[in-house]
């Protein structure tokens, strides 16, 4: 896994089954991409998400509180009944995703995790359909922890970071492949070590990610290439240290993606 500098910007990326080839100019903050019809292209270069807006229309307790530039959904939550509880601070609103160049909600714990805990923040493909990353061989994400580490000692540094395709089973909120890969955020990226929003891009080989699916974790992956549905962000009790999944205090987490590609 290589980090990138903020938005892999100057690339060519094709919208997958869309077919389109275009360069992307400004990963996110509110628009800024031109792009070039090229029907039948095929690029391993292919964009996932590039900014968002936020949703004003949605109810309070709705998830789905942005939709990306390129139509797909992004929704953010815990598990109902879980020790994860609303830390008083989201990215709510057009200006705030500009200046945060991502979008994420702040959670914080009172109580001890437990195994079954979790937070999650997921963006769904372009027009929220299956897209063709076939000949990709990297997820490229910007993601981070928004907290002030200094202020939050025991926050989340954890990541799980998944990629998912496939039919999905709504009454078990599961894709038929799986692909998952834990990154740890090293210290240097958090605010007030690193970049002032907490925000790192991540080049993260598809061939690391544990996968099922499949009769083995290769073959799901291979499967699930050719329709990935969405890539997901969590949170996960029992990934990250006893100290800070034990704690009650000083555990503010505030995840956020911005930019999201293959490559």
């Amino acid at each position: 896994m290589r980090q990138l500098k903020l938005g892999y910007i100057g690339k060519s990326f094709a919208l997958g089954g869309l077919g389109v080839l275009g360069t992307i100019i400004a990963a996110c903050g509110g628009g800024g991409e031109s792009a070039t019809a090229a029907a039948g292209t095929v690029s391993k270069y292919v964009l996932f998400a590039s900014s968002y807006t936020f949703n004003t229309n949605v109810a309070a307790s709705d998830p789905a509180k942005w939709t990306s530039l390129e139509g797909g959904t992004a929704s953010m939550g815990a598990k109902d009944g879980g020790n994860f509880i609303y830390g008083d601070f989201g990215i709510f609103d057009n200006a705030a995703i500009n200046y945060h160049q991502g979008v994420g909600i702040q959670f914080r714990h009172a109580a001890a995790l437990n195994a079954t805990d979790f937070l999650y923040l997921q963006v769904k493909s372009p027009a929220n359909a299956a897209l063709d990353v076939s000949l990709s061989s990297n997820l490229v994400i910007q993601m981070g922890n928004g907290v002030n580490v200094n202020e939050n000692a025991n926050t989340a540094q954890v990541f799980s970071v998944f990629v998912e395709g496939g039919d999905y089973n709504a009454t078990a909120y599961t894709y038929a492949y799986s692909c998952q890969k834990d990154v740890t955020i090293p210290a240097a990226n958090f605010q007030p070590n690193g970049n002032p929003l907490g925000m790192s891009t991540y080049k993260i080989a598809l061939a690391d990610f544990t996968c099922t699916g499949g009769a083995t974790s290769a073959a799901a992956l291979t499967s699930l290439k050719s329709t990935v549905k969405a890539v997901t962000v969590k949170v996960l009790g029992g990934k990250d240290l006893t100290a800070r999944e034990t704690s009650t205090t000083g555990n503010y987490v505030l995840p956020k993606v911005g930019f999201i590609a293959f490559s």
